[in-house]
Protein backbone atom coordinates (compact mmCIF):
# COMPACT_ATOMS: atom_id res chain seq x y z
CA UNK A 1 0.00 0.00 0.00
CA UNK A 2 1.01 3.28 -0.71
CA UNK A 3 1.02 6.57 0.96
CA UNK A 4 -2.47 7.97 -0.79
CA UNK A 5 -4.11 4.48 -0.05
CA UNK A 6 -3.23 5.11 3.74
CA UNK A 7 -4.38 8.55 3.37
CA UNK A 8 -7.57 7.58 1.88
CA UNK A 9 -8.33 4.98 4.87
CA UNK A 10 -7.52 7.94 7.41
CA UNK A 11 -10.23 10.25 5.21
CA UNK A 12 -13.01 7.54 5.15
CA UNK A 13 -12.48 6.85 8.46
CA UNK A 14 -12.59 10.03 9.93
CA UNK A 15 -15.71 10.56 7.78
CA UNK A 16 -17.22 7.75 9.41
CA UNK A 17 -16.72 9.32 12.75
CA UNK A 18 -17.94 12.45 11.90
CA UNK A 19 -21.42 10.83 10.11
CA UNK A 20 -22.38 8.89 13.57
CA UNK A 21 -21.53 12.05 15.81
CA UNK A 22 -24.07 13.95 13.04
CA UNK A 23 -26.37 11.20 13.72
CA UNK A 24 -26.38 11.55 17.40
CA UNK A 25 -26.92 14.93 17.80
CA UNK A 26 -29.72 15.03 15.45
CA UNK A 27 -31.22 12.31 17.38
CA UNK A 28 -30.11 14.12 20.70
CA UNK A 29 -30.92 17.52 19.08
CA UNK A 30 -35.09 15.74 19.13
CA UNK A 31 -35.04 15.32 22.90
CA UNK A 32 -36.40 18.30 25.37
CA UNK A 33 -34.89 20.53 27.82
CA UNK A 34 -35.63 18.17 30.40
CA UNK A 35 -34.41 14.93 28.96
CA UNK A 36 -31.22 16.63 27.57
CA UNK A 37 -30.61 18.44 31.06
CA UNK A 38 -31.17 14.48 32.72
CA UNK A 39 -28.55 13.30 30.75
CA UNK A 40 -25.80 16.01 31.69
CA UNK A 41 -26.90 15.29 35.14
CA UNK A 42 -26.66 11.53 35.13
CA UNK A 43 -23.71 10.06 36.87
CA UNK A 44 -24.88 6.59 37.26
CA UNK A 45 -22.35 3.92 36.30
CA UNK A 46 -24.56 2.84 33.73
CA UNK A 47 -25.46 6.42 32.86
CA UNK A 48 -24.93 8.84 29.96
CA UNK A 49 -21.37 8.62 28.10
CA UNK A 50 -19.17 11.44 28.00
CA UNK A 51 -19.93 11.68 24.19
CA UNK A 52 -24.16 12.43 25.26
CA UNK A 53 -23.12 14.78 27.62
CA UNK A 54 -20.94 16.64 25.43
CA UNK A 55 -23.77 16.94 22.82
CA UNK A 56 -26.54 17.60 25.01
CA UNK A 57 -24.34 20.52 27.02
CA UNK A 58 -24.04 21.56 23.10
CA UNK A 59 -27.34 21.72 22.10
CA UNK A 60 -28.69 23.66 25.34
CA UNK A 61 -25.89 25.81 24.91
CA UNK A 62 -27.40 26.42 21.03
CA UNK A 63 -30.48 27.01 23.00
CA UNK A 64 -29.43 29.64 25.48
CA UNK A 65 -28.78 28.07 28.45
CA UNK A 66 -25.09 28.64 30.03
CA UNK A 67 -23.99 25.71 31.32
Amino acid sequence: MGFWDNAKKAVNGFNEHVQKEVGEFKKLESYSDEKLLDILNDDGFFGSSKKEKRLAKAILNKRGYSI
